[in-house]
């Protein structure tokens, strides 16, 4: 997010480096005096004589082809910054010895990012870990204005974080989130806790947030394994344990119950691997045609369970006629098809599966009965 405000640190050493060095390229000056220029923009960190030759030096030094008086004015500068580094361990020193320079000084060093921003977005303190993550200073500035020097990839995200910040701003207890944002190319995670501060007249947010990636990622892959261990090995179905897990099942309202006709005879027939091979791929053909959010489970040998969310069961009833005359189609050779009956999940999972069943049985006996009323 935008260019990092170089270090008094960095500066030095560049400085120095560019010193020691026989040839000096017009690129290597012009980047030194545009990062030089950054840092000392409103600070007052050197006496205003030395702050003016500084400036006049800068200036003179980004059209300074020659290398000798390249390096003269670059001594002169590395005396500014030496003055300013000296100044800044001093204002340091003085800082820590007080309260508030305490505070300040264990905030800056906290692994949790710190953010105090006004009711228009505007950063009137942030510690270093929350200028690390952005890579800007933020002292200043609005966060219409971080919006705008936002990679695409954050952009959304950010807007996030502002309907939070407008959110905590209208609530009289903090407001904490998990917000998602992309670094260096890798998903982060990161809880976040805001609140409304009130100072005299004026209301501030203050904002704390720490990475949880790792905490994210162990949590999914226990839930992985254990989701894993729910599935059936034959068909790659849900088993029925699935019915326990109501963030999986939860939002479904209606059960449909499916029994294969005649499968025994498949059995008898070709042999159970045969069988199992015409299961699987009767599942295969079951799940390519439901829509993702449809939880297809092996109930038990070849009884299936469908648990949808619908309005009525009318769209489940019309669709698994669809399949069923799919299924026929497929495995005309083998003459398979199914019964099934469908029931809406009130009480529980387990009365529904059993009112589903009683309606698979009502329909199976239903179409025996038309088929062998149909003349030969």
């Amino acid at each position: 997010m935008g260019q990092p405000v170089p270090s008094l640190e960095i500066l030095r050493q560049t400085v120095s480096r560019l010193l020691n060095a026989k040839i000096i390229s017009s690129e290597q000056r012009i980047a030194f005096v545009k990062d030089t220029k950054k840092y000392f923009v409103n600070k007052k960190s050197v006496p205003t004589t030395q702050f003016n030759t500084l400036w006049q030096s800068l200036y003179v030094l980004e059209y300074a082809d020659d290398i000798f008086k390249a390096k003269l004015l670059l001594k002169d500068i590395e005396d500014v910054l030496n003055t300013a580094n000296e100044q800044k361990q001093v204002s340091l020193a003085e800082k820590e010895k007080s309260i508030p320079g305490l505070l300040e000084n264990c905030i800056d060093n906290l692994t949790t990012m710190f953010t105090i921003r006004t009711g228009d977005g505007v950063h009137v303190y942030s510690n270093y870990r929350y200028n690390e993550f952005l890579g800007i200073d933020t002292m200043g500035i609005s966060f219409a204005q971080l919006l705008e020097l936002a990679p695409e990839e954050n952009l959304e995200q950010l807007k996030i974080c502002m309907q939070n910040d407008e959110k905590a701003f209208n609530s009289d207890v903090p407001v904490v989130d998990i917000e998602q944002f992309t670094k260096n190319g890798e998903i982060c995670f990161y809880e976040t806790i805001r609140q409304k501060i009130e100072i005299g007249n004026e209301s501030l947010l203050i904002l704390s947030a720490w990475d949880i990636t790792k905490n994210i990622m162990k949590i999914r892959d226990a839930e992985t394994l254990s989701r894993d261990s729910m599935k059936d090995d034959l068909t790659a179905c849900w088993s029925r344990k699935v019915l326990q897990d109501n963030a999986l099942v939860g939002h479904c309202n209606y059960c449909c119950f499916i029994d294969l006709d005649n499968f025994k005879a498949i059995n008898d027939k070709y042999g159970h691997k045969e069988g199992d091979k015409i299961l699987a791929e009767f599942a295969s053909l079951l799940c390519s045609n439901l829509r993702e959010e449809d939880i297809t489970v092996r109930y038990g040998g070849d009884e299936f369970l469908i648990l949808f969310k619908a309005t009525s069961p009318d769209w489940m009833t019309e669709k698994m006629q669809s399949l069923r005359a799919l299924v026929e189609k497929h495995f005309s050779q083998h003459q398979i098809s199914f019964s099934f009956g469908i029931s809406m999940i009130v009480e529980s999972f387990e009365r529904a599966v059993i009112d589903a069943d009683q309606s698979m049985y009502f329909d199976k006996r239903e179409r025996k009965q038309t088929v062998e009323a149909e003349p030969v």
